[in-house]
């Protein structure tokens, strides 16, 4: 829909675009455009999805701690390899992993149950 932004002496038309003609919303009545009554699916960013995200990207963290820490060990210069750090690492990654696991599921449960919009 073309809306109308007045700015003191001059006016000006945004119109929303569209790929296929240049002529606003109101203004188009050729209907066999594709896209002009059908709109595609927007991506809908949420709280629970950025929260979801950033708990996957610390599991992630967590195993790229592990893999920097095992070759770090492996590939060292010195001829004694003391992989005590990389189990420790190891056992870092798979706690962090499950803690987010655990957490995305909730909120993915809190999310889709209605919990999340009866504030």
């Amino acid at each position: 829909m073309a809306q109308v932004i007045d700015l003191g002496l001059a006016s000006t038309t945004i119109a929303s675009i569209d790929p296929y003609s240049d002529v606003p919303d109101d203004v188009n009545t050729n209907s066999d455009l594709p896209y002009s009554e059908k709109k595609t699916r927007s991506l809908k960013i949420s709280i629970e999805t950025i929260v979801m995200s950033a708990l996957i990207f610390i599991a992630i963290l967590a195993w790229f701690e592990f893999l920097r820490t095992w070759f770090d060990t492996v590939f060292s210069q010195t001829q004694s390899h003391h992989f005590n750090a990389v189990y420790n690492r190891l056992w870092y990654a798979i706690f962090v992993t499950s803690i987010s696991l655990i957490l995305v599921y909730i909120v993915y449960h809190i999310a889709n149950s209605g919990l999340a919009d009866a504030g």
